[in-house]
């Protein structure tokens, strides 16, 4: 085999695993998955999970911090007013983003919630 030739091997092996990286990366970071429908939890399912707030962290099984509120803000335009609440969460807890949407959803109802992601919280 000639030199050229490899070298067009070890290239399309280098395409093909950035393309799959790429792809694992972008399925893993989209935990939380937006066609559900997030529903109230219950006073006893909060306390079986251990989700409370301590100081805008949010924590659950009681001792894992996994997010934080980083801002609490109203609006009010045209007469309409609204509560808008951001969460930011660790990334390696993204498997918790939608406990912790529905939590702050049972807390806040009415309120306009999101979650950004961190590595560095």
């Amino acid at each position: 085999m000639k030199i050229e030739d490899m070298k067009k091997y070890v290239n399309i092996v280098l395409a093909l695993f950035v393309c799959l990286t790429i792809i694992a990366c972008k399925s893993s970071s989209m935990a939380f998955d937006s066609y559900i429908k997030i529903t109230k939890m219950s006073e006893e399912e909060i306390k079986e999970k251990g989700i409370k707030v301590t100081e805008k962290v949010i924590y659950t099984e009681d001792t894992i911090p996994v997010a934080k509120i980083t801002s609490f803000e109203h609006e009010c335009y045209k007469g309409e007013c609204i509560t808008e609440i951001s969460i930011t969460m660790n990334r390696k807890y993204s498997s918790a983003s939608t406990e912790i949407m529905r939590y702050a959803y049972t807390k806040h109802p009415h309120a306009k919630i999101e979650i950004n992601y961190d590595e560095d919280f």
